[in-house]
């Protein structure tokens, strides 16, 4: 199904006209930013058109390298994937996780990462999301071998669903609560530290004048944030 949108992506680009952006997004985490951004980029390029591919990480990398992609609103990938691209940071999230209303870890209002080691788990589906695993286990302080993932989902709506119907809870962003409201309850890890960048990614070179506009939109929201 990725590689299926990545295809259609390349498709549209290829037929778009001189004013269309392509845009890569992941649709939970950008869940409260798309719309703030492209109120902000309408205003900069009010002829500019938009098309937003759900694609994952690995999809939005490749189209940027194969020009299908403008830009991508993301998680900030890994050190490898940066090869020629740039992440500037839109929002910070904590990271924590969703159970919920009747489950036994409901009742805290924090908790430390390393208390879900050995835990059963709800997460998503690993070939489309590894990184995912890699920054769950990395907050854990264990392996992702070790990680007790009861069930995987491929998405976000049906990890939430999961989660509300009881089956474990899910390590997750904040940002999920923009999708999942108040069917579940979000309790924070306890360090200050455990958070999750969402931002823009983009090439370093050869950009055009309309995707650059569409950056700084994203550059005005965190600048808006920090104030």
């Amino acid at each position: 199904m990725r590689d299926a949108d990545l295809l259609r992506a390349e498709t549209q680009i290829a037929a778009g006209t001189e004013q269309e952006l392509h845009i890569g997004y992941a649709p939970s985490p950008t869940a409260q930013l798309l719309s703030p951004v492209l109120c902000r980029f309408q205003e900069l390029a009010p002829r500019a058109r938009v098309t937003f591919h759900d694609l994952n990480q690995a999809g939005m990398v490749l189209g940027l390298h194969r020009r299908t992609l403008d830009a991508a609103m993301t998680i900030r990938p890994r050190p490898a994937e940066m090869r020629g691209l740039k992440f500037e940071i839109i929002r910070q999230y904590r990271l924590g996780l969703i159970c919920s209303e009747s489950s036994p870890w409901s009742k805290y209002n924090s908790v430390s990462p390393k208390a879900l080691v050995g835990a059963p788990l709800v997460g998503y589906q690993v070939e489309d999301f590894p990184e995912y695993y890699e920054i769950v286990s990395k907050v854990m302080g264990t392996t992702a071998g070790r990680l007790k993932v009861r069930q995987q989902c491929d998405g976000a709506v049906s990890l939430v669903a999961a989660v509300e119907s009881g089956r474990a809870p899910a390590v997750v962003g904040e940002f999920v609560l923009g999708i999942a409201g108040n069917r579940v309850r979000f309790v924070p890890f306890s360090s200050s530290t455990s958070r999750v960048q969402v931002g823009i990614l983009y090439r370093r070179s050869g950009l055009s004048d309309r995707t650059k506009l569409f950056v700084e939109a994203c550059r005005g929201l965190f600048s808006e944030k920090r104030t």
